[in-house]
């Protein structure tokens, strides 16, 4: 196989006119553009409290500020009376949401009652004046909020994750599905895409090709197509509006980020001796049947070290991988 150093290049800086302002999230939509929130110190304790035994006091709304763009390019939406502490987030063309990864409370539900209603809400969404309208249940154990273009939702889950999911139902003789009223409690749900409405579109534990998703540890949300790679096997798994259209052997293991352009790929994952920060990046051809492995090197900062530590966060959209470091106010990019 050949080698060469993979290096990243800077992509966006929030302004330093924020910088009184703490990040409470941050991630990259569909267009490739940087969306933050912020909030300021008293209401980033509510939003992010410090451990103070178990359970947390009781949830309290605060306010923050997102941020779309950078630079002169950008948009400022108020939000009033958030309640998800520790939020995930993501934006689209029409809007945004936030969701809350631990929902505990899930389990005061009661399947004999069959109430829908009661299951507790952790995905809220906005428009794009910071009016919310409309939230939905979607488990415990969000690992990854992503939406699409087309503004629809996609949420991967960890081991540990659980959700009460609708049965779904054959609709007469035909081969067409609906979901019915009763639920049941599935763990390690692996990875969902929801309309804004909380309607599930598709989710790994009804597709027919059966994939382990024990843990959803790579995702890529492109244009009209999302890969994954879940442990336990880490195939590579191609989905499009339909489902799961193709699952490939793939040779790379324990894979954190993928990029995929075409029949090209890359997989960024820890060197073997897992020392914090130092990646190893495997591009490869997609054939028909196996991922197959081309060019590998290590990942290096624009100015040619290594990274300083494990990714604090990432974002895969087609061929490119938004990654940060310590810093929550910078992006940098590996692109295809």
């Amino acid at each position: 196989m050949l080698s060469r150093t993979f290096t990243l290049r800077p992509w966006s800086a929030l302004d330093t006119r924020y910088d009184q302002l703490e990040v409470l999230a941050t991630t990259v939509n569909p267009a490739g553009t940087p969306v933050t929130l912020l909030a300021d110190t008293a209401n980033a304790a509510i939003a992010r409290p410090e451990p103070r035994g178990i359970p947390f006091p009781p949830e309290q709304p605060y306010d923050a500020l997102l941020v779309i763009g950078q630079g002169d390019d950008r948009t400022e939406i108020p939000v009033s009376g958030l309640l998800f502490r520790f939020p995930h987030l993501d934006a689209w063309s029409g809007g945004f949401a936030v969701a809350k990864a631990r929902n505990l409370a899930q389990r005061n539900y009661d399947p004999v009652k069959g109430d829908a209603g009661l299951l507790p809400h952790n995905i809220a969404t906005f428009d794009l004046a910071g009016a919310q309208d409309g939230s939905f249940y979607a488990g415990d154990g969000i690992e990854v909020l992503s939406f699409d273009e087309g503004g629809t939702i996609w949420t991967s889950y960890f081991d540990e994750a659980s959700a009460w999911l609708p049965v779904r139902q054959r609709r007469g003789r035909s081969e067409t599905f609906e979901f019915g009223k009763d639920r049941v409690l599935v763990h390690m749900p692996g990875l969902i895409r929801w309309n804004r409405h909380g309607e599930i579109l598709w989710a790994a534990v009804h597709d027919p090709m059966k994939v382990d998703w024990c843990d959803c540890y790579a995702l890529n949300v492109g244009t009209h197509r999302t890969w994954a790679c879940p442990y336990t096997g880490f195939p590579l798994v191609d989905i499009d509006e339909a489902g799961i259209r193709l699952v490939r052997r793939n040779p790379i293991r324990s894979s954190g980020a993928i990029a995929v352009d075409g029949s090209r790929a890359a997989f960024v994952g820890a060197t073997a001796d897992r020392i914090p920060g130092r990646y190893v990046v495997t591009e490869c051809h997609l054939g028909d049947g196996a991922v197959e492995p081309v060019v590998a090197g290590p990942l290096a900062m624009p100015d040619g070290t290594n990274p300083p530590c494990w990714f604090r966060r990432k974002v895969a959209r087609g061929g490119r991988i938004w990654v940060q470091f310590d810093d929550p106010r910078v992006w940098y990019l590996l692109q295809l």
